[in-house]
């Protein structure tokens, strides 16, 4: 729908990747196909985007193709952030990364170089003087906390649509006391760096 709003449609990807190559652009064209987030649609009865940080919404596609560099058809299971673009982006083209930018490039892990793997994927939902939520996702497991201290925890393997929260489950102490070393480790990481003020932000 917000492809649609603003008068983009997804049939036209198509026609843009069909007039780089009539135009020999295509070969040293990098072409990003992703989201900032996805909207819930219904799942776990919400609507829209919004905390607490569900796959629903924060699970975006990331479709990269650059022809020669990253070979036709490959897929990764790896765990990547939004702020991993910018970093990769940048490397694709030589530039020093300024250090502003949190996080870190993904092209080895596209070009099936060695990579070391993210462990875990940071989330966060901020509603200014409102709501806040901040989360953790690792392979196995997905842990949330808001600002007011509720706790989800869910299962990844067992559960894979996040429909029951483990963490009150004693059998799963020892992966909730994991998931919250995790998120602290993350959330202290993330705000080593002093970010730039933006609107209410």
């Amino acid at each position: 729908q917000e492809l649609a709003d603003e008068g983009i449609s997804a049939s036209q990807i198509g026609r843009i990747l069909a007039a780089l190559d009539e135009l020999g652009l295509s070969d040293n064209t990098i072409v990003v196909f992703t989201s900032d987030h996805g909207e819930h649609l219904g799942d776990h009865g919400r609507v829209q985007k919004g905390p607490p940080g569900l796959d629903s919404c924060v699970h975006v596609p990331l479709l990269v193709r650059y022809p020669g560099r990253i070979a036709r058809g490959r897929r990764v299971g790896e765990l990547v952030e939004a702020v991993d673009l910018a970093p990769t982006l940048v490397d694709w083209c030589g530039v020093q990364p300024p250090p502003i930018f949190q996080g870190r490039s993904f092209r080895p892990l596209l070009e099936g170089r060695p990579y070391e793997a993210r462990t875990s994927v940071f989330i966060e939902y901020r509603d200014p003087f409102g709501s806040s939520w901040k989360a953790v996702r690792t392979h196995a497991f997905k842990y949330c906390r808001s600002n007011t201290g509720a706790e989800l925890l869910f299962d990844l393997a067992a559960d894979p649509y996040e429909l029951a929260s483990v963490a009150g489950d004693p059998a799963c102490a020892a992966a909730l006391h994991t998931m919250r070393d995790e998120l602290l480790q993350r959330w202290f990481s993330v705000e080593r760096q002093y970010l730039r003020r933006t609107a209410a932000y």
